[in-house]
């Protein structure tokens, strides 16, 4: 709430500066989580190059497994290391609110979360239409690769 004066009371920074905390641990998280992710997608690339090409196995075609791994890397910029920064920046405003809060800190905290929902929600709605486009590829191809098989 607020008082006369218009400064923020206790009820509204105190939940804020205790959400901090939670904000930094998952913003870490993410860039750990990022990090692990380029160093897997490195090792999938050195792995695929080290397995030699025999004639006569089906396979992928040589740089299908390159192209993957770089699609595979572009999402783990997508899924960790944009919404880290930007819960990163959320929890930066949330810094000194308890000493020092007027009611624009309470709107910058307020803007660099909605940035942060914002951003999850699309990549949430991105992610589930690639997922049915996926599916319908895959409900297509699937037959028609099996009869070329046969």
């Amino acid at each position: 709430m607020q008082d006369t004066t218009g400064v923020p009371g206790e009820a509204i920074t105190g939940p804020l500066s205790q959400t901090r905390p939670w904000m930094k641990f998952l913003a870490v998280m993410g860039l750990i989580s990022c990090g692990l992710v380029l160093l897997d997608g490195f090792f999938m690339l050195l792995g695929t190059s080290l397995v030699p090409n025999a004639r006569g196995v089906p396979g992928a075609p040589p740089g299908v497994i390159a192209l993957m791994v770089l699609f595979y890397l572009a999402g783990s910029f997508f899924f960790y290391l944009v919404p880290s920064i930007l819960l990163m920046r959320a929890a930066r405003s949330l810094n000194g609110i308890e000493k020092q809060c007027d009611l624009d800190k309470i709107a910058a905290v307020a803007e660099r979360q909605h940035k942060f929902w914002r951003y999850c929600g699309m990549l949430m709605i991105v992610a589930i239409s690639f997922a049915l486009f996926l599916m319908i590829i895959a409900a297509v191809a699937i037959p028609f690769t099996a009869r070329l098989l046969h």
